[in-house]
């Protein structure tokens, strides 16, 4: 009687396995470096990662899928793991983890039967696209083991039991939500849901020049310990984030647990149980050098085994700054920035100098003007404070001066703007610049000189004007209205 099979899914399953919990269940292993030419842990096994598939094939190909284990898939596989690619996705890092188990342990053991039942619903089409455009010269063999857990369905070991049923979450013309139950040894069942990448994968906002996205996202009421290094603490449900940052600027970034919440459905936040590497390796804080990027592994605690992510959103949070939020079902305009209309006028403005008796002209004309959540990479806050909004407006300053200036004392001062002559009056009251340029750098005569002023207001301001160097001089006038942010 032929051995049962288990009807293919998609889904991660065990997508989250890490290298460290390979490590710890099948002896010594050295992480993966940049490059991913980390030596291996055993003797005599490839130093890099395709010859190590090449290998791994080849120690297996006439065992069939089930069978005897071969002595060297033990050593081989584990040199697979250790030198995968850090850019390898998690599907392809899932597959080579129950590799490992379904390959080398005994056929008898509860660890098997949870390997079989993750190969089952693990989608290996990705896995064979990694290979074949990694590996381009590595041509598996047709019926060999490795071969056998590519193909779209896996076969279970007749000294094995069939796994419980399952049925798919999602209809044929909508987004996939799959799930799998494998029985413990317990008795109590454990789930493993893919939620919706198509919403939560492409996204990307920005918080004070680091860009963060979402590389996957895995719902399981399964032991968190599974996923990452060892929690004594287990919650009954978790959602696990692939956080990827990018640090824009020049100057190094820094999250601490305490910066982030999962906020639900409900607006109630939560924070993170940690912060993981990609291979599951505990890390306190995420650390971003400037102008690199990183991927982080971030766990909640949730309520229920979640299959999807509406109302779920990640919320960057921290010193009483205006929250961030990365809507994990789809992008959620925060109204910011506000464009301010401006005309193309242009103002002649008359500036004493530092010298008596001797005046400057301006003509100006505004470029731009708006209102924004965060600063720029010169300016000392990035993000706007709770209950704060920066007003950034450009102006164009064409040095107008009198060519020919009384002495030698007026020649040498003219040609200085300072930002610091420029007037936000909100509501009523004037208010200085929060950032303003200390001048126009001895603008020529006949040539302009572009800078931007910013000026921080309450967000519940709704009447705003510009002012040049004196009190007639207005440039122009906004009515506004800023919308909260959702936290703030």
């Amino acid at each position: 009687m032929p051995a049962p099979r288990l009807e293919p899914r998609l889904g991660f399953a065990a997508g989250f396995l890490t290298l460290a919990l390979l490590a710890g269940a099948c002896g010594d292993s050295s992480p993966a470096t940049g490059s991913g030419e980390a030596s291996a842990a055993s003797e005599g096994v490839a130093r890099s990662f395709c010859p190590a598939v090449a290998d791994l094939d080849a120690a297996t190909a006439t065992t069939p899928a089930g069978e005897a284990r071969p002595p060297d898939a033990d050593a081989e596989v584990r040199a697979v793991i250790e030198l995968l690619p850090p850019t390898s996705p998690l599907e392809v890092r899932a597959f080579f983890a129950d590799a490992e188990t379904y390959l080398t342990a005994d056929t008898a053991t509860a660890e098997f039967v949870e390997a079989t039942d993750s190969l089952a619903v693990l989608d290996t089409s990705t896995v064979r696209t990694f290979l074949d455009q990694t590996c381009p010269g590595v041509e598996l063999l047709v019926g060999g083991a490795l071969d056998g857990l590519l193909q779209t369905t896996v076969a279970a070991p007749a000294t094995t039991q069939p796994a419980p049923a399952t049925s798919a979450t999602s209809a044929a013309d909508e987004p996939t939500s799959e799930t799998s139950s494998p029985t413990d040894t317990t008795g109590s069942v454990q789930e493993v849901v893919l939620l919706d990448r198509e919403s939560a994968t492409g996204l990307e906002v920005s918080y004070e020049s680091t860009t963060i996205s979402i590389d996957g996202a895995l719902a399981t009421n399964g032991a968190l310990s599974s996923y990452v290094d060892s929690y004594q603490n287990d919650p009954p449900n978790v959602l696990i984030l692939d956080v990827f940052m990018t640090s824009e600027a020049e100057r190094q970034q820094f999250f601490a647990l305490a910066d982030l919440l999962l906020i639900g459905p409900d607006g109630r936040g939560v924070p993170p149980i940690g912060f993981y590497s990609p291979a599951g390796e505990e890390i306190f804080g995420i650390q971003i050098e400037g102008r690199a990027s990183l991927t982080t592994r971030i766990p909640f605690p949730v309520e229920g085994l979640l299959e999807n992510l509406d109302g779920y959103s990640l919320a960057i949070d921290r010193d009483q700054r205006v929250p961030q939020h990365l809507q994990l079902d789809g992008i959620i305009p925060t109204g910011y920035p506000i464009p301010l209309e401006i005309s193309d006028e242009v103002f002649a403005v008359v500036v004493p100098t530092s010298t008596d008796g001797c005046d400057d002209t301006w003509n100006m004309t505004l470029t731009s003007a708006q209102v924004v959540l965060e600063g720029g990479e010169d300016e000392p806050v990035d993000r706007s404070a709770r209950g704060t909004r920066l007003v950034h407006v450009e102006i164009d300053a064409v040095n107008a001066t009198d060519p020919d200036p009384e002495g030698f004392l007026c020649d040498i001062t003219t040609g200085q703007l300072f930002g610091v002559n420029f007037r936000l009056v909100v509501d009523g009251r004037p208010i200085a610049p929060k950032f303003a340029p200390l001048d126009f750098n001895n603008v020529d005569l006949g040539t302009a000189g572009v800078r931007r002023v910013t000026f921080e207001v309450p967000t519940d301001s709704t009447e705003l004007t510009l002012l040049g160097h004196d009190d007639d001089d207005v440039l122009a006038t906004w009515t506004v209205e800023m919308p909260t942010i959702p936290g703030e």
